[in-house]
Parts: C-alpha cells; structure tokens; sequence
C-alpha cells in the first residue's frame, strides 16, 4: 500500500419459488405522550405471488428537496426514494386496538418486486453499493466480502465482475463519491477490522483512485489506522464536492461486552491532507448506522448516526462540528438501549426518521416530528438481529416505503408499507434466508422506477426489481 500509516494505532480520550398465502399481524406503538391511544395490530392476507437489478448511490440525492415541505427547517432534505412508481397492493386489512407485545406471523411475498439473482457463493458478503464506476449513466454494483482479499465490482448491466484491489483482509465497509470532477468516483474503505484488539487487525483506513481503466486495479493509500473502525462515509459539509471523510468506529478501543460503556470517538479527514480530526469523543456504548443527509436544505451535507445513546444529528457550521440529539431511541435498560441504523425519508409533506433499535434489535420503530419533539412508534417488535434498512417511495404516492433486513429468525428481507390512516403493513420481500447485511435503494435498470439491491451472509447478490 502507498502512503504512510502510523506505527501504532492509539485512541485515548480518557487516556425463487411461488409462494403460498399467509398472514400477517403488525404492531404499531407510540411512547407515552404520543396522541395514538395504544397499540395497533393489522391483520394483513395477500394473494400469492411468484418469484422472480439509477438512483446515484448516495442515499441524499434523491431529488431530495422535490418539494418544499412545512418542517421546522421551512423544507424536507435528505428525503430519498422520488422517482415515479407504479403498482399497487392488494391488501385486506382488519384493524383493532389491543395492548401487549406485537405478534407476527409469516407475512405474504410481495407482489411489486421481481427477484434476481446476479451472483452466489460469495463467502463472506457483507457490502453493495450501487454508483457508476465508468461513467455510463447506469448504477454499477461495488462489492466487498469480509473474508475475501479482493475488492471488486459488478458492471450493469452484464454483471460482470472487475477486481480493483486484491491483497485486502477483514473489509468491513466503503463509501464512494467523486471528489475530483471526472465521473469516475474515489473510495473509501475500512478495513483489517475485529472487534477484537490485535496487531493482525489494525483497523486500516485506505483511499482508493482509478487508473485509466476503471475496471482494471486501482492505487490504494493507506491513511490511517484506527482499532475497530467500521463505518465510513464521504460528506461534502460545504456543499463544494470536496467532501471529507468520516469514520465511525463500532466501539471505543477500551470497550469490553457486553456494556461497552465507553466513549467512542467520531473522526474525519480533509482529502489532500488526510489528517485525523475529532468529531467528537461524546459518544458512548456501540456505534453503528450512519447516513448522510442535506438536512437543512442547502447543498451542505450533514450525517445522522445511530449509537447507544440514541440518534444524533451532525452538521458543520460557521467552521464547527455541531451536534444535535433527536431522539434517545430504545428506553430499554444498557445496553439494549439507543439505535443501531437510522435512514430519513418522507410521508408526504413530512420528514420520516426510521431506525433499527436497539443495537442489531429486534424493533423497526418510525419517528415523526410532532410539536417540536420526535414522537416514537414501534411498528415491529418481532425481528431477530436486524441489521440493515433503507427507504424509497416505491408505489409513488408520497410516502416512503421501509426496507429491513433481519441475520436472525427467518433471515429475509421485509418491505413496510404505511396507507392513508397511518396504518403500516409487511411484506416479505426475500424469504430465502438471505440472511441480509446491506440492502440499498436504486433505479439499477433506469426505467425511472426505484429498485432494491441486497447482499448477505448466505452468499448472494441480488436485487429486486420494481415492476
């Protein structure tokens, strides 16, 4: 690898088959102080459905600001999920009020998507990222394996696989963008990641540039070096195109479970100069979810992350990292408190906050911003180590739809979808234990209808065509 890494690393802040029918029941909760009196269970039956891959990757660029919507920003940045959609749900729903612990059965495979299958056996598949890597206006796939050496990624629309690193070990994450104007974006990878402390997993932070060819091996520089660093993002926070870089690590470097109770650093680096700067050490506990957003409606990036201590806006101002909790998450007890992924989205006119709680949980829970404050509704509380979710208006009619992912239980892929009076719904949308770690949102044919893309821990890539 190119460039130099410290010798040692420190942190110290203190020092497809057809499916046959089924049912669902679907739970809706609000915290006290919310104005819905208790808790809503939807009985759901759908009719069978057989089986059956350009959004740009970031998840803020959605034609976010498509309209101005009344919030206490005066519009809704950071809303993905725009593009026209069509088809509609055939649902039967039987509404009534009880109390106690949501309870699901095995929901009904949707009918709007059409699964395919782009490729198998890929031992250790953790990551996909759709964004065009050889400026042919059409989504490509980037790919990384926890267990592979190579990096690589699948050209759309023939899927066939390039190799742009090799010799890498214990990738954990990348994101991409293009910083320097030529259509071709830079990435950011983390990788030599473990949870736990070794000299064998340094926690390695790398910049990778193409070549001429883009699907021939690219320069990788190594940046820096940070124990158990697992989330990375490019955030452009003056709204220039020369976003820096943000790593999240799991946890701090002295944290042991199963409390994890110490401060976790936030850091991010100026690209050229590629010095590590705080963020912030006030974070606590374990850190998972980030996602980049133009929260405030300019062109200026922030990012939300999901912790132990709840959900956390970040935004950069006047020359300052400001920071902004919105919510504290799961009220549970540590450490099966706060959030573990979070993604923004839209019903109508209004922003949607959507979160995983707590850390891999089991709860997928909505917040919508009521009279200043972000009043909190469980909508499923029946998952087992969810560990991914992404939104997009998939039926075009204003409100976006929830993608989640669960490694536990059944291990499919579950698609939410909330109607005119409030209520949510669920159906499955990959049922073959997937066993998912990252779904992403993207129109991956370019037919102007928003698709989903998912890897995960039993081998595949596929992705999930809107119809």
């Amino acid at each position: 690898m190119s460039g130099r890494a410290p010798a040692k690393a420190s942190y110290s802040p203190l020092v497809p088959e057809p499916k046959s029918e089924g049912q669902a029941t679907l739970g809706g909760t609000r915290d006290a102080g919310s104005s819905a009196p208790g808790r809503t269970v939807i009985s759901i039956t759908m009719s069978k459905s057989p089986a059956s891959s350009h959004r740009i990757h970031r998840r803020h660029e959605q034609s976010l600001a498509s309209a101005s919507r009344n919030q206490e920003s005066g519009g809704i940045p950071g809303v993905p999920g725009t593009g026209l959609m069509r088809v509609g749900l055939a649902v039967m729903l039987c509404v009534a009020m009880v109390t106690g612990t949501a309870s699901l059965a095995t929901a009904q495979v949707t009918e709007r998507m059409a699964e395919h299958t782009i490729a198998t056996g890929l031992d250790g598949a953790y990551q996909v990222l759709p964004i065009d890597m050889n400026r042919d206006q059409r989504p490509d796939l980037l790919f990384l394996s926890r267990t592979d050496a190579e990096l690589v990624w699948f050209e759309n629309p023939t899927w066939q696989r390039h190799v742009i690193a090799t010799g890498l070990s214990s990738m954990v994450y990348l994101d991409a963008a293009d910083t320097d104007g030529d259509g071709i974006p830079e990435v950011a990878l983390a990788h030599g990641f473990s949870n736990q402390l070794s000299e064998e997993f340094p926690g390695n932070i790398s910049i990778l540039t193409h070549q001429e060819d883009p699907a021939a091996l690219w320069s990788i520089r190594e940046i820096d070096r940070m124990p158990r660093s697992h989330r990375i993002r490019f955030v452009d926070t003056e709204g220039n195109g020369k976003p820096v870089v943000v790593v999240l690590p799991i946890t701090g470097v002295e944290a042991v479970g199963p409390d994890f109770r110490t401060p976790v650093p936030i850091f991010y680096y100026h690209p050229g100069e590629w010095t590590r700067m705080t963020l912030t050490e006030a974070e606590e506990g374990q850190m998972h979810g980030a996602f980049v957003t133009r929260w405030d409606g300019s062109q200026r990036e922030a990012f939300l992350n999901a912790s132990s201590l709840g959900i956390t806006l970040n935004r950069y101002i006047n020359g300052k990292w400001m920071r902004e909790t919105l919510t504290k998450g799961d009220p549970g007890p540590w450490p099966r408190s706060g959030a573990s992924d979070i993604v923004v989205g839209a019903l109508g006119q209004d922003r949607l906050l959507s979160a995983i709680e707590p850390f891999h949980g089991n709860q997928i829970v909505v917040y919508a911003r009521t009279e200043g404050t972000w009043q909190r509704q469980v909508i499923d509380d029946s998952l087992e180590n969810t560990h991914t979710m992404a939104v997009a208006d998939l039926d075009g009619d204003g409100h976006d739809e929830i993608i989640a992912g669960v490694r536990g239980g059944s291990k499919q892929v579950f698609l939410y979808t909330r109607d005119t009076s409030g209520t949510w719904t669920r159906e499955i949308l990959d049922r073959s234990e997937l066993s998912p770690t990252v779904c992403e949102t993207v129109d991956l044919n370019v037919d102007g209808l928003i698709d989903v893309v998912c890897t995960g821990d039993a081998g595949s890539l596929k992705w999930y065509e809107n119809r």
